[in-house]
């Protein structure tokens, strides 16, 4: 018997995958593509608060992207200038 399991091992390992498991896959890798346009107007946000956030608040911004502990004061006060930056940005579109 443990003959026979390990002989049909490798059986499996040199079969060819079924057209089924190959269309499952790239379905799958399909689903997992990021969206262009949504990546231009992400990386269109950041330029606009890169550009206006000022310079007594650009560690703590840094930090927060990069996934870091920042305090809560920091955190807060950033916070409030993205806000405000990005309502501004987004006024300026409408009008």
């Amino acid at each position: 018997m443990k003959w026979k399991r390990i002989q049909d091992a490798k059986a499996a390992v040199r079969s060819s995958a079924g057209y089924e498991a190959i269309e499952g896959e790239a379905e799958w890798c399909a689903r997992d593509k990021t969206d262009v346009e949504t990546d231009v107007q992400t990386r269109e946000l950041l330029q606009v608060i890169d550009a206006k956030l000022s310079v007594e608040l650009r560690s703590a911004y840094l930090r927060m992207r990069a996934g870091n502990a920042v305090p809560k004061k920091e955190r807060l006060a950033v916070e409030v200038a993205v806000r405000e930056i990005l309502g501004d940005a987004c006024e300026g579109l409408a009008a």
